[in-house]
């Protein structure tokens, strides 16, 4: 909740693929983007996509209308994340 960063698999783009992400246990990117708004995080990065899911970046523009900050992640993506002082 409330976390600077979420990162999350979303193995599949396709919505049509929500009963296999379920069978195999994986996630949709809109699964996610709607796990990152209910915990009202402020920026979320998925990973971790099918083989099959060349563009994951194609899917953006509909994920974005669940969460707009949504980033579709590749290796080697970093970011410094700056802690609060209690």
């Amino acid at each position: 909740m409330d976390a600077d960063l979420f990162i999350c698999e979303g193995m599949y783009g396709e919505p049509e693929k929500k009963q296999k992400a379920k069978e195999y246990k994986h996630m949709t990117f809109y699964e996610a983007a709607e796990l990152a708004k209910k915990a009202g995080v402020k920026e979320m990065w998925l990973t971790h996509y099918s083989p099959s899911l060349i563009r994951p970046e194609e899917y953006l523009q509909a994920v974005r209308k669940i969460f707009p900050n949504t980033i579709a992640a590749k290796d080697g993506r970093s970011v410094d994340l700056l802690f609060e002082e209690e």
